[in-house]
């Protein structure tokens, strides 16, 4: 049974909202300003996602481990064997690499203050001025076009015993 005021209003305040239109985004673009606070924490992420670039650039570099016919034969141009060709030293190497490259990804994910579905990126725009631009994997809702309507309540309709 719906509870009424001594003014015959609800208890609880009642509105019907009809959305006529949804508006979506999949990304947002922040500017911010390199003196303020959240402009240094985006300097750092700049920081951070060029030290990763790096890291990429050095991880598709590494050579990639031998087969048992080529460890046999030596990893030879012009007839020298070249360093670093030893499979353990390899596989050390790509270990140390990968695991700075998540070590990396982590700290970008807390500095950008992201969540799960969200993916997030800084660029310089001038001396002063970073852009951070967050991009969504699923659509999100940033407003709607509705109309609100508020019920009236009449005297008949009181049904308080």
């Amino acid at each position: 049974m719906t509870r009424f005021t001594p003014s015959h209003d609800y208890v609880n305040s009642i509105a019907i909202s009809l959305v006529e239109r949804v508006y979506l985004t999949r990304s947002i673009v922040q500017e911010r300003s390199t003196g303020s606070t959240a402009g240094v924490q985006a300097r750092i992420l700049v920081k951070l996602q060029g030290r990763l670039d790096q890291l990429n650039e050095q991880i598709r570099m590494l050579p990639q481990p031998q087969s048992d016919q080529q460890q046999k034969q030596g990893d030879t141009r012009n007839g020298a064997v070249l360093p670093g060709s030893n499979p353990e030293v390899l596989s050390a190497q790509h270990q140390a690499l990968e695991a700075e490259k998540q070590r990396l990804e982590r700290l970008i994910q807390d500095a950008s203050g992201t969540f799960p579905g969200v993916a997030t990126s800084a660029v310089v725009i001038s001396g002063n001025r970073i852009a951070l631009h967050h991009i969504f994997i699923r659509p999100l809702v940033i407003g709607i076009r509705a109309v609100h309507i508020q019920p009236q309540r009449r005297k008949e309709d009181n049904l308080c015993s």
